[in-house]
């Protein structure tokens, strides 16, 4: 039975070889070959078949009982291997049915693209002053517009909040449908990206298919695939190495008395590499895989559709920035900079996590403590007003402001602040 489910395993390795070339799903000129990607989806499905009836044949194959430890420990470890790779395979298969939707081959498909900058922090990485609309059609980008997050609160028109009641219970009192800068105040992206394509439809009367947040770090890992490239109003390239620090503070110092320039330099920069990215930079999609992954751990990239199935994929794959629904031991913190500066550039977060668990009754209890400190960095003189300040009253230069939150599925049995104990 082991021989005849390698042998078939070996002939489904050849169909997919066959079948589905991966590389031809890269962009060509920047467009995504539709029957290449149907040929990407056949070809899983056939090692999804082979791979059923791998399983079956070694299921039924006879009595395991019958066999030596070893080797039935062996045949167990080859059926759960196999359930664990056609479950892949089945995300896989899914994710190019997204990907048939998102570029746009039935229906022209539009997307917002969130440009975050970390140095004025909020829970979902960073305030988010630049945005892109980009509309996928046919396999590729037909139109892609970069502007100021500002123009939806320079509006006249008004906008309301439709958000979860959690949302609202605990952020409304920032007034994100007048204040933009507060719309990714909660760690949950799915909820975040929802409010944001309510709001830009409620701005704009148009519908966007999905969300994608980016900061000036996942920036970097994408133009470790692109490789530099050039803004007009920067004297240099920016590169994988020197993009981060110059978004999230040499720009501060150079545009100084240029306050257009500055607010425009992250979209302009975001611009360029989205540019270079459709001109050849995911020309290999198997290079280009390990990268994104990476983004998406690091919730550098986030990625939310109002469409069921593929948030369903997004949210399997990781890539949706969703908080987890837990009732385990685990806690989230988040800060968000509340002294309308720059400062978080300068900010450096630890936490230490001490926990005892010992038995209660038929269960577990655990008693833990979480010190988390918070130093602020940022020099008293020296850079630009706009990044350490003072940006209101009270404030001095260097000192900075932070909304800190701290999630917990457990009740919270005590809190200091500086050793001081909060009520």
């Amino acid at each position: 039975v082991g021989a005849r489910s390698a042998a078939n395993l070996s002939a489904s390795a050849r169909i997919i070889l066959d079948k589905a070339n991966v590389r031809a799903v890269s962009p060509q000129d920047g467009v995504v070959d539709r029957q290449a990607l149907r040929n990407l989806t056949g070809g899983l499905r056939a090692v999804q078949d082979v791979i059923g009836e791998s399983r079956t044949n070694l299921r039924g194959g006879g009595n395991f009982d019958l066999l030596v430890p070893q080797l039935r420990d062996g045949v167990d470890d080859l059926i759960t291997q196999l359930g664990s790779v056609e479950h892949r395979v089945d995300v896989t298969i899914r994710g190019t049915q997204v990907a048939d939707r998102m570029l746009g081959y039935d229906a022209p498909r539009r997307f917002f693209i969130a440009m975050q900058n970390n140095a004025e922090s909020r829970a979902t990485g960073g305030y988010i002053a630049n945005y892109g609309i980009v509309t996928m059609q046919n396999g590729g980008v037909v139109s892609r517009e970069f502007k100021r997050t500002s123009e939806f609160d320079n509006s006249p028109k008004p906008r309301t909040l439709n958000a979860p009641l959690d949302f609202r219970r605990r952020y409304s009192r920032f007034d994100v449908d007048r204040e933009w800068t507060n719309v990714n105040l909660s760690p949950d992206y799915p909820t975040v990206a929802g409010i944001i394509a309510d709001q830009y439809k409620q701005f704009s009367d148009e519908e966007v298919d999905g969300v994608f947040t980016l900061d000036p770090i996942g920036l970097a890992s994408l133009l470790k695939l692109t490789g530099p490239v050039s803004v007009a109003s920067w004297p240099v390239p920016l590169t994988d190495r020197n993009v981060a620090a110059i978004v999230l503070h040499d720009e501060y110092r150079a545009f100084d008395n240029n306050k257009a320039a500055r607010v425009d330099f992250l979209g302009e920069v975001g611009e360029a590499v989205f540019d270079k990215l459709l001109a050849g930079g995911l020309d290999d999609v198997l290079a280009a895989a390990p990268v994104i992954e990476e983004m998406i751990e690091g919730r550098r990239l986030q990625v939310w559709s109002g469409n069921r199935s593929a948030a369903q994929f997004f949210a399997e794959t990781g890539s949706d920035g969703a908080v987890a629904d837990t009732t385990g031991d685990s806690f989230i913190v988040t800060t968000q900079n509340a002294a309308a500066n720059k400062a978080d550039y300068f900010l450096r977060r630890t936490i230490k996590y001490e926990a005892a668990v010992a038995r209660q009754g038929n269960g577990l209890a655990v008693d833990a403590k979480a010190t988390i400190r918070l130093t602020n960095g940022a020099p008293a003189s020296g850079l630009p007003r706009y990044v350490i300040g003072p940006n209101g009253d009270g404030f001095k230069a260097g000192q900075n402001r932070l909304f800190v939150s701290f999630y917990s599925p457990f009740d919270v049995a005590q809190a200091t602040l500086d050793g001081q104990k909060l009520h």
